[in-house]
């Protein structure tokens, strides 16, 4: 089945109209059936329509559900470089996931995150990392969204991301290298990685505030 590139959301109304109803927009990879929200987590997860497909009993991540997308047709809308694509007047970072001009602001491409864990790029731009990098971090020293950045990136981010401006989040600059880091409380290592990893940070005192 071929699939025709749906007109953009803009073009639409405010707000995307997959967000009501996903069928026309999202569908299995398996058999081709349209996808719809998960009642549990509307926005965020999609499941298979047909209950005859084998794939319907798991729900599909809404960047998975892009990547379909991708590989039918839809052009890379979010690519690797700097500087960084501007959409919904902010720029938008590696690991945002975009349907049609959309960017979905609170979901991470796993795959892309995985990457940048695996190859240590940055999770902003999408490009290699120097030996030394930049994480931010909570006070318990979880790193945000588990992955690295450069200093440029690190400003972007810390100057347009909206989670990043309230002040009660409490996140502090660190500079890191790999063996500042924990995956999942193990010493980080790179390429060794199915899954991507929660990362934490060996001595949660340090940084910038």
């Amino acid at each position: 089945m071929t699939r025709m590139p749906r007109p953009s959301p803009h073009e639409l109304g405010d707000e995307p109209p997959w967000l009501e109803d996903p069928q026309d927009w999202f569908w299995c990879s398996s058999c081709e059936h349209g996808l719809y929200w998960d009642e549990r987590y509307h926005g965020e997860l999609l499941r298979c329509v047909n209950q005859q497909c084998f794939a319907a009993e798991f729900a599909v991540p809404i960047w998975a559900a892009q990547k379909n997308r991708d590989d039918l047709f839809d052009e890379a809308a979010n690519p690797e470089g700097w500087p960084r694509p501007v959409m919904e007047s902010r720029p938008v970072p590696y690991l945002v996931p975009v349907t049609a001009g959309r960017p979905w602001w609170r979901a991470t491409d796993g795959e892309r995150l995985l990457r940048c864990q695996n190859q240590w790029w940055c999770q902003v731009c999408g490009l290699p990392l120097p030996s030394a990098a930049w994480v931010l971090v909570d006070a318990g020293g979880d790193v945000s969204s588990d992955a690295a950045m450069h200093e440029r990136c690190l400003r972007l981010a810390a100057g347009t991301c909206p989670h990043l401006l309230d002040v009660g989040v409490g996140y502090r600059a660190v500079q890191v290298r790999l063996d500042d880091l924990l995956g999942d409380g193990r010493p980080l290592q790179l390429g060794d990685a199915w899954t991507p990893k929660r990362w934490t940070l060996r001595d949660a005192s340090g940084g910038i505030g």
